[in-house]
């Protein structure tokens, strides 16, 4: 719900850039609030990280890189699909938060049940791979059901000028979270981790998940004006808005183009322990990196974002991740990978929030739903594809094959977002 790309699918009015004295009380309140939930959601899961600890749950149950590509597919297809109707389900409603939590709910149960079910068919990796899927499936859905909905609430409660702020300290305190967690999870996995170890990652993950959602549920949330019209991004809408906005155009080509390299990231983890004599101790480090460098680089980002504009992120972002895999593909030995899960780390969280912000910068106002509409129907469809293409070219071709498209698609993502301007210079111009 927390760590996708994308922004209000639904017309909300935003909250407004200047505070009067009980909406600044109102904004404390509901910062801290979204603070605890952000920052909560992604300690709590990097217990279930689709970078480390999935795959290398995955990994001990298949010899399949299909199967492991198919964790980060089934994530992204699980965020699209259910966009294509939600929007204009809940664009008429007053408030969001009530779907939020109801939704939110669901989305908790299916990963709790990931504990139980791991210790009940462990024996039955072939029965456990299906278990496994079916919930990985639940939890996806539920994500893409309160996807929009959820950043859309965001959008009502936080300004526009303040959400680089909200993301940046939300970040700080995912990462000091998921270093904890990381730390717990090296200890939980040190014997290989089946099954107790993973069902300790998946029941505590799980567990922080649910507690710290609960002050989303108290937020202060005015009521919404449903809008005249519904969003919908059909083709022809989607050729008629790209045409008519070239720089939107090339900002989201360049979005399409990361959201193919953004497959390579989910091998790194199997291609250590194939190839290069990875523990599944070393994994649980491997996530301990990730969240520790989110600790740095989430405030970092956050404040270059309110200052800079958003799009000076997104090509930093890019170009981080770009030279991860580079160094994934060029790597002697598995201290090298310390360096690829550190830059790729790095580039997730600015690349998380900035792109989001900005498409409301590109769109702004009563334009938002369609812009963020176009965008969606363009990348997300990407973004479920490319880990399962990255699985087949990984399983003949081999992961270096995967970190070569990776790292040339990667420059095409890097060189989109070069020749998109800023829109917030746009605005003023």
């Amino acid at each position: 719900m927390h760590d996708a790309d994308e922004s209000l699918a639904t017309s909300v009015v935003e909250a407004p850039a200047e505070l009067d004295e009980q909406n600044k009380r109102d904004y404390r309140f509901n910062m801290v609030a979204c603070i605890i939930d952000d920052g909560g959601y992604a300690g709590g899961i990097s217990l279930l990280s689709m970078t480390t600890i999935l795959p290398l749950f995955v990994r001990q149950l298949t010899d399949s890189a299909f199967l492991v590509g198919l964790i980060p597919a089934i994530y992204w297809a699980g965020i699209f699909l259910p966009q294509l109707f939600v929007a204009r389900l809940v664009s008429h409603f007053p408030r969001l938060r009530p779907w939020v939590m109801s939704i939110a709910f669901f989305e908790r149960i299916f990963l709790v049940l990931l504990a139980p079910l791991t210790l009940w068919l462990w024996q039955k990796p072939g029965a456990l791979l299906v278990a496994f899927f079916l919930m990985w499936t639940g939890y996806a859905l539920s994500t893409g059901l309160n996807f929009a909905t959820y950043l859309g609430l965001v959008a009502k409660i936080i300004p526009a000028n303040r959400r680089g702020l909200l993301y940046g300290l939300s970040g700080a305190l995912g990462g000091v979270l998921g270093v904890a967690g990381a730390k717990l999870a090296e200890y939980l996995l040190q014997d290989g981790g089946m099954p107790y170890g993973f069902a300790w990652c998946f029941g505590i993950g799980s567990a922080v998940l649910a507690v710290t959602v609960v002050p989303l549920g108290f937020v202060r949330e005015p009521v919404g004006k449903p809008p005249e019209e519904r969003p919908h991004a059909g083709p022809r809408q989607i050729v008629r808005l790209l045409r008519g906005d070239p720089a939107f155009a090339r900002f989201v080509w360049g979005c399409i183009a990361y959201a193919f390299a953004g497959a390579a990231p989910a091998f790194y983890t199997v291609h250590a322990i194939d190839h290069l004599g990875a523990t599944a101790a070393d994994v649980a480090r491997f996530t301990a990196v990730l969240t520790a460098t989110t600790v740095v680089t989430a405030p970092a980002w956050g404040w270059l974002a309110d200052r800079t504009g958003n799009r000076r992120v997104v090509l930093g972002s890019a170009i981080l991740a770009g030279m991860g895999l580079l160094v994934a593909l060029l790597a002697p030995s598995l201290g090298w990978f310390y360096l690829v899960f550190a830059l790729n780390a790095a580039a997730s969280p600015g690349m998380g929030f900035a792109v989001a912000n900005i498409i409301l910068e590109y769109g702004p106002g009563a334009k938002a739903p369609a812009y963020v509409a176009v965008h969606s129907s363009c990348t997300m469809p990407a973004s479920a594809l490319a880990p399962l293409l990255a699985g087949g070219l990984a399983q003949t071709a081999g992961y270096h094959a995967v970190f070569v498209a990776g790292a040339i698609l990667a420059g095409l993502a890097i060189l989109g977002y070069w020749r998109a301007p800023e829109p917030r210079e746009r605005a003023l111009g």
